[in-house]
């Protein structure tokens, strides 16, 4: 039977075996040499120092195995166990602080492979141990610095953001006292990136960003090519490429990042389990020039490699982030195609991603739960669910939990929230819901610098909803600044988003020229000022409908735009008649449930309205009466401003042919939605706008009601609107909600919001 020292030498021969060919075969030699070892200590009495260390080997055994197969995890647990004894039986050797260091090791490969922050503070405080044991000239320092920095690193990726400066501060030392020409250094310089890289995420400092690019670049000329490391170290490089493009806008940076996840990738061989990884970060890239670009093939290519990844990924915990990222590239994908199946599957891989996300509050669930709020949005404007708009808010408001991480990446979360607030208030009338969504997205646009690739869509989106308040308010000053902001997102270098940004200043100039052409009727300069205005917001609509693609949502809303435009005008009967044709295509092609349709439905009623003006065709007047009256009905709910303004186009039609039974319905329409949009109402000033209107809505309705011989009706519906006037809503709700947000209570805000709406609910 061999004895103690035979056995170690074949150990050792099938560990030196096991590192050079990281075969499943020579890594499971080496553990059963190795246990044969661990078996011998146990029966016979050994010297400390070589029980520790065998035991130390052992381990280092069991760790290569897993980090090849990643399939045994009792081999951490075992190993661990080795350890711990090793690190007892070397109490007073020199040695200790090496076995310190390597059981940190094993824990951190725990931590990593089932997330338990247990294991990785315990993995800290291994490293801390080791490097208090060193000696200043320990040559093993430099590792014990390195080991624990990454360690700091992963445990600032769960949160605790505050000991970043620490992990990047141990990675510089742990670099700077290596010797000259160390077979180390490329490991160190990697490790220093990854940490620079992390820091800015953090702090968005630029210099950083450079600092982790250069670090990177030397690990990967100083690493011997056709390892394994040099496939990591282009990986890593090709991760801060990839963000420095996305924080300048280089397009040299992007495609130095492909060209490195390719090489990384095509150096690594199929059955690596880090394959999955890499193979990301280049489907990662891909999206990123979709997103420059617009090439729809470029996509699609990033969701085939993403598929591909989720299929091979052996590591669970890195399948968070890989759902996260696919789903960023399918709702990327539904919005260029408008394929229904792309943003459901996006919203499921969503909900997986936060609920495996861990800890709550972490920087990667926040960036998940807001990606699962844009999903949902989205599937809200597809269907009309109120309950994914009211999910989607809540996703959007919890992803901003923190002030913590990058002012571009909130400004992001925050137009997300500005977005779904905007949903509401077009939903439901609510004006507390348009006053947070223009001050949400003005705090995105002050967080963004100008050369943010970011900032003409918060600018874009910005304008939109400055001129629905100029629509409800009438400040000209709103619609002036919407111009603005429009051609500023408008000028923007080309990109997918370009047709929004020319379609959203088509329309607010059409706005501006429908507000001063009444004003100016007898003033011939500035008709021709105006005119400027009109001929402008024809070519951007123009130019959007033609850069957006025939199969999508947004050719439909481009259309009803470009139809409403072209009304406007209404210089002669062909720019009617061609209106009349764009907005028929655009009720037609809307789906059922799109919150868009009874705009839509208006917008046709309208030419057909200007139609029967010029033609007097009583086909014309039935049937704007008909799309007036389906407007109006179908959007009480779901769009009650749209109702309103519907309503009051036919009812004021209506009133000028002495149509009174029609007056007396689309009168009462009005009435209805006034109502609605009163109740809804937080704030006493958002109640006292819609207000304004009521009156005089009210007194219409009962002159109606009167010529038709309904006299008791016109009583009851005058004091309908007196009884509004005077209602005790007035005293609903005086909170100031903004202020309530801006001190931190947002959840409590919006539990206000919630039980407020559910009053003003009941009493309707």
């Amino acid at each position: 039977m061999p004895d103690f020292r035979q056995l170690v030498e074949v150990a050792l021969a099938a560990d030196k075996e096991a590192e050079e060919t990281e075969r499943t075969s020579a890594c499971d030699r080496a553990v059963t040499a190795w246990s044969a070892v661990v078996d011998e200590i146990q029966r016979m009495q050994v010297d400390t120092g070589e029980r520790a260390d065998a035991l130390s080997r052992a381990a280092g055994a069991l760790l290569r195995r897993f980090r090849v197969t990643h399939e045994r995890s009792d081999d951490l647990a075992t190993a661990t166990s080795w350890l711990n004894e090793g690190v007892e039986a070397a109490a007073d050797a020199p040695e200790r602080a090496m076995y310190l260091s390597n059981l940190g090791t094993v824990l951190q490969e725990r931590y990593l492979a089932d997330g338990s922050p247990e294991m990785l503070d315990e993995a800290v405080e291994r490293f801390e141990n080791a490097i208090s044991l060193a000696e200043d000239d320990d040559p093993d320092l430099p590792m014990y610095l390195n080991n624990l920095g990454n360690a700091l690193a992963d445990r600032c990726a769960r949160g605790s953001v505050e000991e970043l400066p620490r992990a990047v501060a141990l990675a510089h030392q742990a670099v700077a006292l290596l010797p000259e020409g160390s077979p180390d250094a490329p490991l160190y310089l990697n490790n220093l990136g990854n940490a620079l890289v992390q820091s800015f995420e953090v702090s968005g400092d630029r210099d950083d960003l450079d600092a982790a690019v250069a670090a990177l670049r030397t690990a990967v000329q100083r690493a011997e090519h056709g390892t394994d490391d040099h496939a990591m170290f282009l990986a890593n490089l090709g991760n801060a490429l990839q963000t420095r493009a996305m924080e300048t806008g280089r397009p040299g940076d992007l495609k130095a990042a492909l060209s490195a996840y390719r090489r990384a990738s095509r150096a690594t061989h199929n059955a690596s389990p880090d394959l999955p990884s890499r193979l990301a970060g280049r489907a990662d890239v891909l999206r990123e020039q979709y997103v420059r670009r617009g090439r729809i093939a470029t996509l699609d290519h990033a969701i085939a490699i993403y598929e591909r990844v989720l299929e091979s990924e052996p590591n669970a915990n890195a399948l968070p982030a890989h759902w996260n990222n696919l789903a960023n590239c399918l709702r990327d994908r539904y919005l260029a195609t408008g394929r229904r199946a792309d943003v459901e599957r996006a919203v499921d891989l969503s909900r997986q991603a936060v609920a495996r996300a861990v800890p709550e509050g972490s920087p990667s669930w926040r960036r998940y739960m807001g990606n699962l709020g844009s999903g949902l949005r989205l599937l809200y404007l597809l269907d009309g669910r109120e309950s994914d708009l009211e999910e989607a808010i809540v996703c959007c408001r919890r992803s901003l939990t923190t002030d913590a991480g990058r002012a571009a990446t909130r400004a992001q979360r925050l137009g997300n929230l500005a977005n779904a607030l905007h949903d509401r208030y077009t939903r439901t009338g609510e004006l507390a819901d348009l006053e947070g969504a223009i001050a949400t997205q003005q705090q995105a646009a002050r967080l963004v610098p100008d050369d943010n690739d970011e900032r003409p869509r918060i600018l874009g989106n910005l304008a939109a909803i400055l001129a629905e308040r100029h629509d409800v308010i009438g400040d000209r000053a709103d619609l002036d600044e919407a111009i603005t902001y429009s051609r500023t997102a408008a000028e923007a270098p080309s990109s997918p988003s370009r047709a929004t940004y020319l379609d959203n200043l088509g329309t607010v100039l059409t706005a501006r020229y429908r507000l001063n052409h009444d004003a100016h009727a007898r003033d011939a300069d500035a008709r021709d000022r105006d005119s400027g205005d009109l001929a402008e917001a024809m070519s951007a609509q123009r130019r959007a409908l033609w850069l957006t693609p025939r199969n999508s949502d947004d050719h439909v809303s481009r259309l009803s735009n470009y139809g409403a435009g072209l009304l406007a005008r209404n210089r002669t009967l062909l720019d009617v008649l061609r209106a009349v044709h764009h907005l028929r295509r655009a009720v037609r092609r809307a789906h059922p449930d799109d919150p868009d349709l009874p705009r839509y439905r208006a917008n046709l009623a309208n030419a057909l309205r200007q139609r029967h003006a010029r033609l007097s065709r009583p086909a014309d007047l039935r049937e704007a009466a008909e799309i007036y009256h389906l407007a109006c009905e179908s959007s009480l709910k779901s769009a009650t401003a749209v109702a309103l303004y519907a309503a009051r186009d036919w009812s004021t039609w209506a009133d000028a042919r002495r149509s009174w039974s029609e007056s007396a319905l689309a009168h009462e329409l009005a009435l209805q939605a006034m109502e609605r949009l009163f109740r809804v109402q937080i704030v006493r000033g958002h109640s006292e706008t819609w207000l304004r209107e009521a009156a005089g809505q009210a007194a219409a309705a009962g002159y109606a009601h009167a010529k038709i011989g309904s006299l008791a009706a016109a009583v009851t519906t005058i004091e309908r609107g007196r009884a509004l006037l005077l209602s005790d809503a007035l005293d609903r709700g005086r909170a100031d909600l903004h202020q309530l947000e801006t001190g931190g209570h947002v959840e409590l805000a919006e539990k206000y919001r919630r039980l407020a709406r559910q009053v003003g609910q009941a009493r309707q």
